[in-house]
């Protein structure tokens, strides 16, 4: 393990372990909680959209269970981890795992640059995420996330032809051309189980 690799881990173990800090809870006064606020919101609205408005339905399927996952806090997302793109990372303590989607800490001027870019990767760590709920997150997670993420790319690609993908987004549909129609991404699928809000009796 790298000495960056401890460095992140240590970060995401505070932050897994009660030592992180609410964004209501900062002082108004913290030059950082309007970006915060700004980027969670971001996060939440693009979740809204792709489970509520994205014409693809396993897309909205997923997302919709990203949208308890995330809003139940059984998945938060977290600000303050040096990664290089959204990424989720669990974590044990003891015999409990936990799991949280980090953001980069320049992750709106991402956004900027290239929102539908950006907004795969929500559909990415979104699988993850759900892969997590679903006791599936070693298995083969970030092959059926990339598959996800096909998936919505095809679909984007179709209802706005002229938009140029970029190097990540061409690789992703090499590996995936047909999406989750793709003969590699049929294995990688499963039923997700129904989400059931913490404390509820299933």
């Amino acid at each position: 393990m790298t000495t960056d690799e401890r460095d992140i881990r240590g970060q995401l173990a505070a932050a897994l372990l009660s030592e992180a800090v609410e964004i209501d809870d900062l002082p108004d006064s913290d030059p950082g909680k309007k970006v915060m606020r700004i980027m969670s919101d971001t996060f939440t609205s693009a979740v809204d959209f792709l489970r509520s408005s994205f014409p693809n339905e396993p897309v909205r399927a997923l997302m919709a269970m990203v949208w308890e996952l995330v809003g139940n806090r059984v998945v938060p997302v977290i600000h303050g981890l040096d990664v290089p793109t959204l990424s989720i990372a669990a974590i044990q303590d003891g015999g409990t795992e936990s799991a949280v989607i980090a953001m980069p800490l320049r992750w709106l001027a991402r956004v900027k640059a290239d929102i539908v870019h950006e907004t795969g990767g929500i559909v990415f760590v979104g699988s993850q995420a759900a892969d997590f709920y679903n006791g599936r997150i070693r298995d083969q997670t970030a092959s059926r996330a990339a598959a996800y993420e096909a998936e919505y790319i095809l679909t984007f690609k179709r209802l706005e032809p002229s938009y140029k993908l970029n190097e990540y987004q061409l690789g992703v549909l090499k590996e995936f051309p047909e999406g989750l129609a793709s003969e590699k991404a049929k294995p990688l699928l499963y039923q997700r189980k129904p989400f059931v809000r913490p404390g509820n009796v299933s």
